[in-house]
Formats: structure tokens, sequence, C-alpha cells
């Protein structure tokens, strides 16, 4: 059984505060070390999240020099890999103690809807979210700049993210400078994006592809069977390790085969 806890603790700069009973002192100096890197954040909250250790997630809220640190299991991240919603429904707390665990419904995300996507590609800029959703989903790393944090474009493209292609991306609102493995970033403008990630125009200019396609024909068909099997669909890293498995399986088949007719 998955555990559905959430392990939460109050950061002040890369210094632990208080913290809730199931979070663990062995955390800290991975967390510590990943705060630290981030840096200051901007004069309103903003959000990401990381992995922290080959089992765990964490799914940090920012505040100037202030942290606000959710810790949840990779099982239970890769049931609901949707860090605007948890926040939403653990939204951080900043002043209130003791700190307590926090403990996730017993349910799995509600399916996404042609009624909550098409308003989002309607009124939004088609070309960044589809061709960002296609950049993340071929694996790529997309960098944008603004003047302040932008959570809507991030949330918006995320919506259109497979649930296995989201396990495998790690976004934030807002990063003062690229030296974090963020895979969906927003930057302060003029900062210097990491040479292998795409611009917000090289994402708008990015080849339309199956899935980029597949997706805008299910929403303007109103094809909801089609929408849920897109976003159900697995990621790249689980594909690689299906195939893998398959070879290995196969391999293993021969020399069997081999042997037994020896």
């Amino acid at each position: 059984m998955i555990s559905r806890i959430f392990s939460v603790a109050r950061f002040e700069g890369n210094t632990l505060g208080d913290c809730s009973p199931s979070f663990l002192r062995e955390w800290v100096p991975a967390l510590s070390q990943i705060l630290d890197r981030y840096g200051k954040g901007p004069p309103q909250e903003v959000l990401f999240v990381l992995p922290l250790t080959r089992s765990t997630r964490a799914i940090v809220s920012a505040y100037e020099n202030r942290f606000y640190v959710r810790v949840l299991s990779r099982q239970l991240y890769d049931v609901i890999p949707d860090p605007f919603l948890i926040a939403e429904k653990f939204p951080a707390n900043w002043l209130h103690s003791p700190l307590e665990d926090l403990e996730w419904p017993n349910q799995p995300l509600p399916p996404r809807t042609i009624p909550q996507l098409e308003p989002i590609l309607r009124e939004g800029n088609g070309a960044l979210l589809l061709g960002g959703t296609q950049t993340l989903v071929d694996g790529g790393r997309l960098v944008l700049q603004r003047e302040s944090p932008d959570a809507k474009t991030l949330r918006d493209m995320w919506m259109f993210l497979p649930d296995g292609v989201r396990r495998e991306h790690w976004l934030a609102t807002w990063v003062p400078q690229a030296n974090l493995p963020f895979t969906l970033a927003v930057q302060p403008l003029g900062s210097e994006i990491p040479p292998e990630a795409r611009s917000e125009e090289q994402a708008m200019d990015y080849p339309e592809s199956r899935f980029e396609f597949e997706l805008q024909h299910a929403i303007e068909t109103n094809n909801q069977e089609e929408l849920e099997r897109l976003l159900n669909r697995s990621g790249l890293d689980a594909v690689f390790r299906r195939t893998v498995l398959l070879l290995l399986g196969l391999m293993a088949t021969g020399v069997a085969i081999a042997w037994l007719s020896k």
C-alpha cells in the first residue's frame, strides 16, 4: 500500500525551522543544498518541485528567503503528479505551529476534461502551449523568460502533459538562476538560458509532431475518450524501461532455448 502522508517543514534560508513528526532529519542536508542553490525567491509566493532522494519528491513554496517544503514518496507522486493541485490542497503554512503531517485523500487525480482544456487552448498562446508540450513530451527542456513569476503559463502547459511525462519533469514558476535541473522553468529577463534548453521562441517554432496534433484534434473534436488515452500514456523513461525489460526477456528466452537444444 502506498503511503499517502506528506511530511512538511519550514526553512529560513537553508536552515531548518519547524517540521512535522514524520519529517526525517536525514533529508536536511539535501534540502539545504537545494535551497542554497535556489537562492532568494521573489516577494511573492512561487512553486517548484524536484527529486529529493531516489524514493522521495519535494514540492516547495518559496517566498523571499523562506521555504515551505512538502515531502512525499515517489510512489505517491507517481499517482498524483500535479504540484499545482497539491499546493492548492496543502497551501503553504508560513505562520502556524506546530506543523502536522498531511494526508492525501484515498483517491487518484480526477481526469482532465475537454471543458477544462478547450478554454486554455482557445484563450492562451496556443503555439507556445502546444510547442512547449511537445518539447517536454520529447524529453526536452524549456525555459521561459519573464519580468516576474508566471505560474499560469506553466500550469496551463502542465494540464496538457500526459501523466507519464509529468513524472519525469521538474518545474519552477520562478528560479533566480539556472543552477538546478528544472526542465520547465521561468527565469528573469536577460538571464542565461542553459544551452540544452529551448527558449519560448524555439518552443513556438517546434516542429509539429504526433502527440501535439492528436491532442489538439481531440480537444477540437470534443473527443473525451481520445483525450484520456493521450493523457494516460507513459513517458519516455517508462517506455525505455519496458523496452529494456522486453529485450532482456527475449535474450533470456533465447539463451534458455539454446541451452535446451544442446
